[in-house]
């Protein structure tokens, strides 16, 4: 079942939104893909809605669009993100979502193994956001499609992090192959993840903590640190008529 709201606020809008998140702490398993667009959806309601999905095991696709996802909302997502062992596609557009938000999805990128396509079109994150996101990625073996069009990215970060999300969708496509011929996976392609990126994680995120301030930095400097040996999009399906 996917459930798709729409309309603009209204009490049926908010009432519909409140079965949803119960259906999702109840994991009805027949709610499987969240649709919401173009609402403004209570901060309670979405922190109801995260708490849900923690440990929620049906849901595999979430599409928030337009629903004014910013600082607070998007770390509340992330944290439930970092426990959600389910959701497969997280489609977060046209939202508010700054650096500080960027860098707590960064967070939860470095831990989930299972969302395969992420997106954060049409935000405010910013190369520092993205900095964050693409250190993230040097860890993440799952994300095969990662979208950030439209948050003022240099285009150089930009192909960084697509680069790390086709590396990742070839492992997968390899693993795949050998595993359907019966053949044993390299163990060095399913090695745990290093502690020094990590460490990149938060070295490279550590001030995007505020988005009422100008997060403008000199990327390529901090870039080259955390690419020491670069590596070498698919949109979700129309749910939004």
């Amino acid at each position: 079942m996917v459930w798709k709201i729409r309309r603009r606020r209204s009490v049926s809008t908010m009432d519909s939104i409140e079965e949803l998140v119960q259906r999702v702490v109840n994991n009805d398993p027949s709610t499987t893909e969240i649709v919401l667009k173009g609402l403004n959806v209570q901060q309670e309601l979405m922190t109801a809605l995260a708490m849900a999905l923690i440990s929620n095991t049906h849901v595999k696709t979430l599409y928030l669009a337009s629903v004014y996802i910013h600082s607070y909302s998007a770390q509340i997502l992330a944290s439930a993100l970092v426990q959600n062992t389910k959701l497969e596609t997280v489609w977060l557009e046209n939202n508010r979502i700054c650096p500080a938000g960027a860098s707590s999805f960064a967070t939860a990128l470095y831990v989930n193994n299972t969302i395969k396509t992420f997106a954060l079109r049409n935000n405010l994150i910013g190369n520092e956001g993205a900095l964050c996101i693409l250190s993230a990625m040097q860890a993440n073996k799952s994300v095969q499609s990662i979208v950030l069009d439209g948050n003022s990215i240099e285009h150089r970060l930009l192909a960084q992090i697509k680069e790390l999300a086709a590396r990742n969708m070839q492992e997968h496509s390899t693993k795949h192959e050998a595993s359907s011929q019966s053949t044993t996976v390299p163990k060095s392609s399913v090695q745990p993840v290093k502690s020094k990126s990590q460490k990149h994680v938060s070295k490279v995120c550590k001030s995007a903590s505020d988005c009422d301030h100008d997060h403008s930095i000199s990327s390529w400097a901090t870039l080259e640190t955390i690419m020491e040996e670069p590596e070498s999009e698919d949109d979700i399906n129309d749910y939004i008529s």
